[in-house]
């Protein structure tokens, strides 16, 4: 009966160590692969640094222009619509001044979300722009722009 019990009891133990080892290499596996595909630093591409340098020196008008070049929102009513909001901005906050970048949000490796602040003179909007590594671009892997959300509350942040 004493060998049964001591038997059973090594059952228990190699349960838990075994029980360990899965814990401890999910921890090692997961500290090496972050669970939020966010990434607070992530590098912001050219067309959205491009646009925003425009914006400051050339007008919204010229940023736009920039933001949607090569997507399909290139002569879109849509990105008409951006200029406009960003005009009706520009005469309730002022002139933009720079930009400080919140998070970005890696969705797969040719799609990525930037989330931006855009400071202006009088007060702060929120900015999302959508990202897309066009493999068509004459610079191959060049990142578009698909999407933008201006807003001047970060409820969608």
């Amino acid at each position: 009966m004493i060998r049964i019990w001591n038997y059973l009891k090594s059952l228990h133990l190699c349960g838990a160590i075994i029980f360990c080892y899965v814990i401890s290499t999910a921890m090692i596996v997961q500290a090496g692969h972050p669970s939020s595909p966010s990434d607070k630093e992530a590098p912001i591409p050219e067309v959205i640094l491009s646009g925003l340098k425009d914006h400051a020196f050339k007008g919204a008008d010229v940023a736009i222009k920039t933001w949607v070049k090569g997507s399909a929102l290139e002569g879109s009513l849509e990105a008409t619509g951006y200029l406009d909001y960003l005009l009706q901005i520009e005469s309730r906050y002022g002139k933009y001044i720079d930009f400080q970048q919140i998070r970005s949000h890696h969705l797969t490796s040719n799609v990525r979300l930037f989330y931006l602040i855009l400071n202006y003179e009088r007060g702060p909007i929120f900015a999302r722009f959508m990202t897309f590594r066009d493999r068509q671009a004459v610079v191959a892997g060049a990142w578009i722009i698909p999407q933008i959300v201006f807003q001047t509350s970060p409820d969608f942040l």
